[in-house]
């Protein structure tokens, strides 16, 4: 069971670490307009997933402490704010 906590934290860290991607600026309005709603739905109900999906995992003191942990060690200090 702990590993599969593990699992999970570092999936998480990888899809919040991609967050802060500095090329999103590259992202036009063009761009964003070519989206359609039904991708635009497929998205949110997705991320609407991941969220309630990380809250359970979070629920877990271990799997928060890891995180936080994660973010003391050197070179980690930018991949997770508190």
């Amino acid at each position: 069971m702990k590993n599969s906590y593990l699992s999970i934290l570092f999936f998480g860290l990888v899809a919040i670490s991609s967050c802060e991607d500095a090329g999103q600026d590259e992202f036009t309005d063009q761009k964003k307009q070519k989206l359609s709603v039904q991708d635009r739905e497929a998205y949110e109900t997705k991320l609407k997933e991941f969220t309630l999906f990380m809250g359970e995992v979070f629920k877990d003191p271990e799997a928060r402490r890891e995180l936080f942990d994660f973010a003391k060690i050197e070179g980690n200090e930018n991949d997770v704010l508190v």
